[in-house]
């Protein structure tokens, strides 16, 4: 999913259909899907961060078209599978959160949230804190409007094993500075539908387990809005 956070709101061009062809191109003719792309808008170039194996990977572009494939901004020692990165601007400080798990696990459990800082956009982002020891993913860092920031996160820590839909939920708690949480997380989302479905008999034991993810947060007027992705992103009906 992707989140445009606009560092210099201004009037700007509208991309339409005439100037666009998916797959977007790259500079060097690869192709590339970069999974859970977060776009950010600084100094008039846009900046993508995207999932990655070894890496958040990171690109820049001039008009959401022609794109230019940067590197990693971000590559811990000993850290693989970088998930849905989202970075934020505040003060000279690009502060970059994203899960990742051990080198060497194959259990997407052991994803956890980090931090990392830098003073580019491009990195290199230097690790400065975990916020979990327990199953965290897809952060989404918005401002609460009142001077500071909340973060949107997935985790499954809400629903209990009595709970008609068991799984993952999504849920929000207040940012006490940037590398801190007040720990008093509220529940937004949580699974609630058949289609959420993220497996059937997933543990061998007759349960089932549902996924809700990837929480995107925006306004407009004066209502407040809030999309998700549910069920798997391996499955073809992933919405």
């Amino acid at each position: 999913m992707t989140t445009p956070v606009d560092t210099e709101p201004k009037d700007r061009t509208m991309v339409t259909a005439e100037r666009y062809r998916n797959p977007l191109g790259y500079s060097d003719g690869i192709a590339r899907t970069d999974p859970d792309p977060f776009v950010l808008r600084y100094r008039g170039l846009y900046y993508c961060y995207s999932t990655g194996e070894t890496q958040v990977n990171v690109s820049v572009s001039s008009d959401l078209v022609s794109w230019t494939r940067v590197g990693a901004a971000l590559q811990v020692p000993g850290r693989t599978h970088y998930w849905a990165p989202c970075t934020i601007y505040v003060d000279g400080v690009f502060y970059l959160y994203v899960s990742s798990r051990p080198a060497g696990s194959t259990d997407p459990h052991d994803e956890v949230l980090q931090l990392a800082t830098s003073h580019h956009p491009t990195g290199p982002f230097t690790l400065v804190t975990q916020f979990f020891d327990t199953f965290s993913i897809d952060p989404h860092v918005v401002p609460d409007g009142e001077g500071g920031y909340v973060m949107f996160y997935s985790t499954n820590d809400v629903t209990g094993l009595d709970d008609e839909y068991v799984g993952t939920s999504i849920v929000a708690d207040r940012l006490l500075d940037f590398d801190r949480l007040e720990g008093r997380p509220r529940v937004i989302v949580r699974p609630s539908l058949e289609q959420e479905v993220f497996e059937h008999d997933r543990f061998g034991d007759g349960r089932d387990w549902y996924t809700i993810e990837g929480a995107t947060y925006l306004t407009r007027g004066d209502r407040a809005y809030l999309t998700y992705s549910g069920n798997a992103y391996e499955r073809p009906d992933y919405f």
